[in-house]
């Protein structure tokens, strides 16, 4: 039997049982074929089922994975079982379906998942979607919890869990509203710009403290932990707040020293406290 290119083209309005009368017939012709024959006849089912396999995975859209992704993975999947169908009581539909499926969950699993949650709410998720789908088209609305966790028989909070790891498929932007006031979510996340600078301040001077001497760091701690002035630091070590002055200028030289010039910025205590 040759078969034109229109004979081999599957549209919306073919059916599952025309489509497999097409691959069956497809495959009785494998049987007393060349190896070269086969080939081109693997080629023509693959031809007739590529609008059908396309459809499957566009189910899968809207999920975090790119729609080509989906689709190219759909396409991989029937291949494969093109190439593992053997004619028999199965039509060729209800082995390339799972076979495509399969494919397509396996790529979620190991590359749509932007938040990764336990294996357990990974696989009751499709179950959650396909108890949703069909509650939705029975009531004429979206279902809720409760009503999902009865049709599954399984307790409420599960559901809910399980929803609520559907959005590590695509977690919601930092650059979404995240207030009245239009300011984004990321608005909330940054630190100012003095933030910043003391973070790298901070990680140059706590090595070159850590060098100073016990009795320099202590020096330190009175002067900008304890907030206290030179002449309570002179009091409170029994020496001149002239000898103070000194050795500060001089602790200050050895820090400039280790960590070289940089933008002055005012210190607060716990500045100085976390350094050491």
């Amino acid at each position: 039997m040759t078969l034109s290119p229109e004979m081999l083209t599957c549209t919306a309005s073919t059916t599952t049982e025309q489509r497999d009368a097409l691959v069956k017939d497809l495959y009785e012709q494998m049987v007393n074929a060349s190896e070269e024959q086969i080939h081109d006849l693997k080629e023509y089912v693959v031809t007739a089922c590529l609008p059908w396999a396309d459809a499957v995975s566009r189910r899968f859209r809207s999920r975090g994975i790119a729609d080509d992704d989906l689709i190219q993975v759909g396409r991989l999947g029937l291949l494969e079982a093109v190439d593992r169908y053997r004619p028999g009581p199965c039509p060729f539909s209800g082995f390339a379906y799972p076979t495509i499926t399969g494919k397509i969950k396996k790529h979620f699993r190991d590359q749509g998942w932007m938040v990764r949650p336990p294996r357990r709410l990974q696989e009751a998720g499709s179950e959650v979607t396909e108890a949703v789908r069909s509650l939705s088209q029975e009531l004429g609305r979206h279902p809720t919890s409760k009503e999902v966790a009865d049709q599954m028989h399984v307790c409420e909070e599960e559901v809910r869990e399980v929803l609520t790891v559907s959005s590590c498929f695509r977690p919601g932007s930092i650059d979404a509203p995240g207030s009245h006031d239009g300011a984004s979510i990321g608005d909330s996340l940054r630190s100012s710009d003095k933030e910043l600078e003391m973070a790298e301040l901070k990680l140059l001077l706590g090595p070159a403290v850590r060098q100073l001497s016990d009795s320099d760091q202590y020096l330190l701690r009175l002067r900008f932990v304890e907030d206290l002035v030179q002449q309570q630091i002179a009091e409170k070590l029994g020496v001149s707040q002239m000898h103070v002055s000194r050795r500060l200028r001089r602790i200050f030289s050895s820090l400039r020293q280790a960590i070289g010039d940089i933008t002055a910025i005012p210190l607060t205590p716990s500045d100085v406290e976390h350094a050491a």
